[in-house]
């Protein structure tokens, strides 16, 4: 449900709920993978957003070619390159969190 709520662009406060998608871990990772492709940039930032608090080993790539390659901007007027980097850097403080416990 929330998955489709972001998709279809039913809440304003879209990335609110990229967030709570990625609350639910490894299960939405490959989906998140292919929403990175889209062409919708919107949809990619998200992406980007919900990956970065996952933390999963499989996003780090992703986001680090966003970052490097994808100079869209998003209709909110932010890059979809930015998005990744803040989101990369959450994933490497997540990750050294929990490796250090």
């Amino acid at each position: 449900m929330l998955w489709q709520a972001m998709i279809e662009r039913r809440n304003p406060k879209a990335y609110h709920l990229a967030s709570a998608i990625a609350a639910f871990g490894p299960p939405v990772v490959g989906d998140l993978i292919i929403l990175t492709t889209d062409p919708d940039r919107d949809f990619r930032a998200l992406a980007c957003r919900s990956f970065g608090s996952t933390a999963d080993e499989r996003a780090l790539p992703m986001l680090e070619c966003l970052a490097t390659h994808d100079l869209a901007r998003t209709t909110l007027g932010g890059l979809v390159a930015t998005a990744a980097k803040q989101r990369l850097r959450t994933a490497h403080r997540i990750r050294a969190r929990t490796a250090s416990t």
